[in-house]
């Protein structure tokens, strides 16, 4: 009986885990700046956005120096 119980612990973690790892990614794949809606240029800042073109990062505008 506590085998059982030991096993069926074992994979419901497991697909916690599993479902847990999916369902981040699937949140990470539509990337939303909170600062950039209702801004006259979200469409174009949502498109930069799902191209890769610009992403998030606490970097993106600092200025590079050579």
């Amino acid at each position: 009986m506590k085998q059982n119980l030991k096993k069926t612990t074992s994979l419901f973690l497991i697909i916690c885990l599993v479902l847990v790892m999916f369902s981040e990614s699937a949140l990470a794949e539509k990337l939303i700046f909170q600062d950039s809606i209702g801004h006259w240029a979200e469409d174009a800042i949502l498109k930069l956005t799902e191209e890769g073109v610009i992403s998030d990062s606490p970097m993106a505008f600092a200025t590079q120096t050579k």
